[in-house]
């Protein structure tokens, strides 16, 4: 998946993380509200390619970062949650 770890429910891609040590960068995939607070908050920007489409990226360089991110992780995974419920298709 892109040269990350990809995580799913279902068929539907929430997040993902480099497999390389050096690559800090984790992207979510958000609900639009939660995306532009995601975005308001400073911890994310807005994906460059896809962030059209609810991704956001944030850069996991420590521990400090890793638990700033947990909270958007868990609102990624519920949405996908939700819209795999639905039977919704991939559409953010």
């Amino acid at each position: 998946m892109f040269g990350r770890w990809g995580y799913f429910v279902g068929p539907r891609l929430y997040a993902c993380y480099p497999l390389r040590a050096k690559d800090t960068d984790l992207w979510v995939r958000l609900a639009r509200e939660d995306q532009r607070r995601a975005v308001d908050s400073g911890a994310f920007t807005l994906h460059p390619r896809m962030g059209g489409q609810g991704w956001v990226v944030c850069h996991v360089g420590g521990l400090r970062e890793a638990g700033r991110t947990l909270s958007w992780l868990k609102k990624s995974y519920e949405h996908a949650r939700r819209m795999a419920e639905r039977g919704e298709g991939d559409e953010a």
